[in-house]
């Protein structure tokens, strides 16, 4: 072998006439392979040509070409294999040449054992040559063959000295052998020898699965020819109804040595020395791979050469090849490799034992499956309620050319589901069997992150014991991904699956079927109010409807899939307001934006809904086409779940004509009792006594207006003019002393935490002091603030935010909003800003205010200095426009509000300088 040759030994040389070693091979009846140990204390393998015989040649594999046996050749080198293969011999040498050597092959230590020659002759398994001469050189050898006509066989020339034709008694007593064996018709010397005995063999195979089904578990007779260049596989004949097969087979549970390792010469002679053409051999096969390569133990009978070479440090176990073995076979092997660990043998020269640890259990969890995302991806809930995206193990799922002429970068998931039903079929099969379902999950290992692909989590899901990726196999519904001989990242169970889809491919089922599916017919009404018309009346009549959530944009935006109607749209649950949810982060985190509690909401309807068969009322739609109406899942009405939760409010309105009604209103009451998320703060923003005020005012049946003064100090005036917030004097000492207090906790601010729109926290403004701020928008880079003590606005990173301490968090807000009553400001903006600047210095000090009424939640207020009413004088100044009030309990007040605009308008004051500047008739009136 080339792996073990020394090209110049001592024990090579021409001075060596005998050589002592273990008959490793025989090649035909007239060549054999002799395993000898020189100086170096290495094996070295020599061929050796038994001298002066010719023996009918054994076909040997190759690329190019099919070979065949000559007539009797392998029956020839069957008696000699049998009888003498891995027996001590001796070998008298006769002629050396390059890379072998000729010569008298002896049985044991020394010449007087049984000769091979003579035992080759004596049977009829080759014949004698004739006797030639040897010359010096190759010149003068070709000189007699054509001068002389002297018969001369080129193999024979020496090159290490000149013999002449020497008198042989060795030559004759082959020469009486063949006689006797011609006489008794012998082996080759037999006369129907051409006709009879030649071997059918068949060198590749097609489909090594088809030969697997019909031999799995049998013991079949075999005869090692070699071993594979990756040391953990051989190659054997196996007769099979009469036709040997030259069969590649991967030895199970095992892989060699790395190429780089001085390590896989040495396991190749293990195997050759252990294996390589001995006796009584039995070859079980255990499974196949689509590459035709077989997987199989070779069974031999003193000893388990898998089980040697593990214990020997010589190869290493293949998880993903033990599931084809019985766990009994499994524990042998696992103990032998890890006696060679702790023997620091072979492979594992350099291996220490770490501390135990509980690998395997940290690597499997139990998680809830929340979405099926493609036939091989899902998403998963763990027992901290973190969401997580994996990948199953060692499978792809169905990829056929789509139909439609548009680019399939630009379709969804559910898009591309419908126009490939192979898709669709494994992504039902998936949530049917797994959706709301606890599964355990195993980490088989972490694909890195490339520049097509993001990292994924491979892992294995069983439910009830039953593997699904191995499930979608055997259906048809995903193919096995092939991998290198020599990646080990692949499933645990990759034999499984390999079975799993040779038994879909045999059964034509899923992707192996003779018919391909025709693409599903599903019309998107998505953004299309006139088609989403049509089909509003059959889903209105077919109520019930079963539909299959598809995704979910919010606690109340559905979009679902009804089989029944073959279409997709919008729903919109009727009768409750939702806050709007921001975007989540893959772990299931809330991201910055969106309104408060809008992601919960998000969440609570994700976790009932999405992806399970619900059943859906139509009963309106919207202007852009979607669907409104009730949403009942697991018995359960969707809308009701959620204003219980907290996460929605009664949408009054819309909700008084549904026959739920009660319901709403009943959960919502709950939920405000329980202070549940929405109404985690409600807090009035004004005191007891002014809400009373406020109602008293309010009331249709009151004629009198009623005039009750509040000492105010204005802090903010927005830029319209007519909004602004006032402080109310009363409350001024509590405030200092809050605010007092708020700057002593955050003296020393802790790390920012996590907000989100709505929010309220505490934020510095540009004086350095801390206030509390209201989150309007948020953005990663950017936080817009309301201060609510005073009602001005401000922006600030998001890392600048602070907590709100416990003591001021519910504390209602100082600055409340309000609006000048009867006042309407222009709508140029130059007018506007000195109508604001006038209004700006009026209030620069305390001032009285009265509420007069309450429109649409804005409370509508009049301002006194004194006894002038500041509203007024920027009418009587030109600076705005009265705005009438209905009501008799207002006549009197309008009245004298439209008598400050005329004297403006007949003094053309201001905003009256040119007459009557407003465009609108109505504003006229």
């Amino acid at each position: 072998m080339a792996n073990t040759a020394v090209s110049t030994s001592s024990w090579q040389s021409a001075a060596v006439t005998r050589l002592t070693g273990r008959l490793k091979k025989v090649n035909s009846a007239d060549t054999v392979v002799v395993c000898t140990i020189g100086p170096d204390r290495a094996p070295h393998d020599k061929v050796v040509h038994l001298a002066n015989l010719v023996a009918p040649k054994v076909a040997v594999y190759t690329f190019e070409t099919k070979q065949i046996d000559e007539p009797l050749g392998w029956e020839g080198r069957e008696v000699l294999r049998k009888e003498f293969i891995g027996t001590e011999v001796t070998v008298e040498v006769e002629h050396h040449a390059a890379k072998s050597v000729s010569g008298y092959v002896y049985k044991g230590k020394g010449t007087e054992g049984e000769s091979l020659n003579e035992i080759a002759v004596a049977r009829g398994l080759a014949s004698v040559k004739e006797k030639c001469i040897e010359v010096k050189d190759l010149v003068m050898h070709q000189q007699l063959t054509r001068t002389r006509g002297w018969p001369c066989c080129k193999s024979s020339v020496s090159l290490y000295g000149f013999q002449v034709n020497k008198k042989s008694e060795k030559y004759d007593k082959l020469k009486e052998l063949q006689e006797k064996a011609k006489a008794a018709k012998l082996g080759i010397w037999a006369d129907d020898r051409a006709s009879k005995r030649v071997r059918d063999i068949v060198w590749t195979i097609s489909d090594g699965m088809n030969l697997f089904d019909k031999y799995n578990g049998k013991s079949l007779d075999a005869i090692v020819e070699g071993v594979c260049p990756n040391a953990a596989g051989v190659r054997v004949f196996v007769q099979l109804d009469g036709t040997f097969y030259y069969l590649t087979v991967m030895l199970a549970g095992i892989r060699g040595p790395t190429e780089e390792s001085k390590l896989r010469p040495r396991a190749i002679y293990f195997i050759e020395s252990g294996l390589l053409h001995q006796p009584d051999i039995k070859l079980v096969l255990n499974g196949a791979g689509n590459n035709g390569q077989l997987l199989g133990r070779i069974i031999h009978p003193q000893y388990d050469i898998v089980q040697e070479l593990l214990a020997n440090g010589l190869a290493q176990i293949q998880d993903w090849m033990l599931t084809s073995m019985d766990p009994k076979d499994v524990t042998r092997l696992r103990e032998a490799e890890q006696s060679a660990k702790q023997g620091n043998l072979g492979v594992w020269k350099d291996y220490k034992e770490g501390p135990k640890t509980t690998s395997l259990l940290s690597n499997s969890m139990t998680a809830k499956v929340v979405e099926v995302v493609a036939s091989d991806m899902l998403v998963v809930k763990d027992a901290s309620n973190n969401l997580k995206k994996i990948f199953l193990s060692s499978i792809r799922p169905p990829r056929k050319e789509s139909q439609t002429k548009e680019p399939q970068a630009k379709l969804t998931m559910a898009q591309k589901m419908f126009q490939q039903p192979l898709l669709f079929e494994a992504r039902e099969f998936l949530r049917k069997e797994l959706i709301g379902k606890n599964v355990k999950v195993h980490t088989d290992f972490i694909q890195p992150k490339s520049e097509m692909y993001p990292e994924k989590v491979c892992c294995t899901v069983t439910i009830n014991g039953k593997n699904i990726a191995e499930a979608l196999v055997s259906r048809g519904l995903a193919s096995v991904v092939r991998y290198r001989q020599d990646n080990d990242q692949r499933s645990p169970h990759y034999f499984e699956l390999q079975m799993a889809e040779h038994t879909a491919q045999k059964n034509r089922v899923g992707l192996y079927a003779k018919k391909e599916p025709e693409p599903m017919k599903v019309a998107e009404l998505q953004g299309e109010p006139i088609k989403s018309k049509q089909y509003f009346t059959s889903l209105q009549r077919g109520n019930p409807n079963t539909a299959i959530v598809e995704f979910v944009s919010s606690g109340s935006r559905l979009r679902v899939y009804c089989a029944k109607h073959s279409c997709v749209f919008p729903f919109l649950l009727n009768g409750i307001q939702c806050p709007r949810a921001g975007r989540l982060e893959p772990n299931g985190q809330s991201a910055p934006g969106g309104d408060a509690y809008g992601n919960e909401a998000l969440r609570l309807t994700k976790d009932q809904c999405l992806q399970h068969e619900i059943s859906i009322d139509v009963e309106s739609q919207d202007k852009n086409g979607a669907m409104i109406g009730k949403a009942v899942v697991a018995g359960k009405n969707l809308a009701v779940e959620l204003v219980a939760a907290g996460l929605a409010t009664v949408h009054r309105y819309s909700a008084e004509k549904l026959s739920y009604y009660k319901d709403l209103c009943d959960a919502e009451e709950l939920a405000k009792a329980k202070k549940l998320c929405l109404w985690e703060n409600c807090v009035e923003e004004v005191k007891e006594e002014e809400k009373e005020v406020i109602e008293e005012v309010l009331e249709d049946n009151k004629s009198e207006r009623k005039v009750e003064f509040k000492t105010v100090q204005v802090s903010e005036i927005t830029p319209s003019g007519t909004k602004f917030y006032v402080q109310y004097i009363a409350d001024r000492a509590k405030f200092l002393e809050m605010s007092k207090k708020l700057q002593e906790e955050l003296k020393n601010p802790t790390v920012a935490g996590t907000f989100k729109r709505g929010d309220r926290a505490a934020a510095k403004f540009t004086d350095g002091h801390w206030y509390r701020v209201k989150i309007e928008k948020l953005s990663p880079t950017k936080a817009e603030l309301l201060y609510v003590d005073f009602g001005n606005r401000g922006e600030c990173s998001p890392s600048e935010l602070q907590r709100l301490p416990a003591f001021c968090a519910t504390t209602p807000s100082v600055a409340h909003p309000v609006n000048l009553a009867f006042v309407k400001m222009p709508k140029d903006e130059d007018e506007m800003e000195n109508a604001r600047r006038a209004f700006a210095k009026d209030v620069e000090s305390e001032v009285k205010m009265n509420i007069e009424y309450k429109n649409q939640d804005e409370t509508y207020v009049t301002l006194h200095v004194g006894d002038s009413d500041i509203g007024r004088g920027l009418i009587a100044d030109g600076y705005a426009f009265f705005e009438p009030r209905r009501g008799e309990r207002y006549a009197e007040i309008c009245k004298e509000y439209q008598e400050a605009q005329d004297k403006a308008k007949n003094e053309h004051l201001n905003l009256w300088e040119y007459g009557d500047s407003r465009e609108d008739e109505e504003d006229r009136r």
